[in-house]
């Protein structure tokens, strides 16, 4: 009998470990830095050119605990296009929102390509992996959760959507 109970305690254990990996992010600890990146991410003004391009983006808990997104980049794409979506007003205010989800508020985009420009938020979800994932998605599904709204007449809407990795 206590083989047995040994053998469902181990099995119930085996089988309730991947949940660890589905917690919530609470942040990385103060006075660090984590940098999330891809070379994956969909990126597209209103109807223009939909490009594929690199992001990466830091993500920064001071001493004080305080969670901002700082030092985005976008490069790449057909023709280097990517480097004209540039992200203006760092550092973002990062807040929890939900279980596993992250808001980025007070993004300015300023695309030289195509007319207009864009601002808003990005509400990106986190998974704890291995290895933890930030998803972001504006505009190329429906509900998009995020809003990267025209600001300036011109193609639209700025759509990103992707995954990326630490």
């Amino acid at each position: 009998m206590k083989k047995l109970l040994s053998i469902a305690v181990a099995s119930i254990a085996l089988c309730s470990a991947p949940s660890v990996y589905a917690q919530d992010w609470t942040a990385p600890p103060n006075n660090t830095t984590y940098t999330f990146s891809s070379s994956n991410v969909s990126v597209q003004k209103g109807t223009g050119l939909q490009l594929t391009c690199f992001m990466s983006i830091d993500i920064v808990r001071d001493g004080s605990g305080v969670v901002t997104a700082q030092n985005p980049v976008m490069t790449g794409g057909f023709f280097n296009l990517c480097n004209t979506v540039v992200f203006q007003n760092t550092p973002w205010t990062v807040t929890n929102v939900g279980t596993n989800l992250w808001e980025l508020s007070g993004i300015y985009v300023d695309t030289t390509v195509t007319a207009g420009d864009c601002q808003g938020k990005l509400v990106a979800t986190f998974s704890a992996g291995p290895p933890e994932t930030l998803t972001v998605n504006t505009g190329f599904t429906t509900p998009p959760r995020s809003t990267l709204e025209e600001v300036d007449p011109g193609t639209g809407d700025c759509k990103i959507s992707g995954t990326l990795s630490r």
